[in-house]
């Protein structure tokens, strides 16, 4: 990985841009390396969640996502996603692609 990360094609941040238009943010939770991906679109802020948020109605509901190495970094995570999100893509969720059936537009930043 030394390699790829000298030649410029990895970067390794906890948190911050790691391109014009797109950021990641480490929520922990699920497991203690978990993180969110920002991706700045023509429709705004678009949070990827991985595992962090599985669902739609983690978000929707409050439900804490059962498998988690930190209930508080969970329901911080939850937050997190509530406020940063314009469009919120949770990992495992099939109405993501009705949400977006057309996918999602991206702007230069």
């Amino acid at each position: 990985m030394l390699g790829l990360e000298a030649k410029g094609q990895l970067i390794v941040l906890d948190e911050g841009l790691a391109r014009p238009g797109i950021g990641v943010k480490l929520v922990g939770s699920h497991a203690s390396c978990s993180t969110f991906v920002y991706v700045n679109t023509a429709e705004g802020m678009a949070v990827l969640t991985g595992d962090t948020v599985q669902m739609y109605g983690n978000v929707e509901h409050d439900y804490m996502l059962h498998i988690n190495e930190d209930e508080g970094q969970c329901r911080r995570a939850l937050e997190i996603a509530r406020a940063d999100a314009d469009l919120l893509m949770p990992g495992h969720d099939p109405l993501v692609f009705q949400s977006h059936p057309r996918g999602i537009g991206g702007r230069r930043a």
